[in-house]
């Protein structure tokens, strides 16, 4: 039977944090720049989710007020599909290409959001995957919309 090694405490290793903080703002309508845009699968959720990445910015457009995330729900199966037009991922990039609807065929690329600025809605996530309620410390803003363009 093997031996079993007892560490020191000084050499026990501590757990990295490997997550990143969000930022926590004010709810309201806020100028966006929306800088990054990926598509991913959730393994958590088993679905596919296009996030951005926004700068909320003053009135100048200036200055940074906080780096704010927008997460679309993009659907399960062995692709990303916006194929419903009830989607908030339809509405925002028919809304991002001038109110017109994709052509016959034509891919809904999630890089029409880049490097533009929008009126965004931010909101308030106070509450976990498992609807624990979030300490003031670990609450965390999101775009809940895109308003305009």
């Amino acid at each position: 039977m093997g031996k079993l090694a007892i560490v020191p405490k000084q050499q026990q290793p501590e757990p990295e944090i490997s997550s990143r903080s969000y930022d926590h703002i004010q709810p309201g309508e806020y100028t966006g720049f929306c800088w990054s845009v990926k598509t991913y699968f959730d393994s958590h959720w088993r679905r596919w989710v296009c996030q951005s990445q926004w700068d909320i910015v003053d009135d100048s457009r200036m200055n940074t007020l906080a780096h704010i995330t927008k997460f679309f729900n993009l659907g399960e199966g062995k692709s990303p599909k916006a194929t419903s037009r009830r989607s908030n991922y339809w509405r925002a990039w028919v809304d991002a290409n001038a109110g017109r609807p994709p052509s016959r065929g034509q891919k809904m690329n999630p890089n029409i959001f880049l490097r533009r600025f929008a009126r965004v809605r931010v909101v308030n996530v106070e509450k976990d995957f498992n609807g624990n309620a979030l300490s003031d410390a670990e609450a965390y803003s999101v775009i809940g919309k895109i308003v305009t363009w």
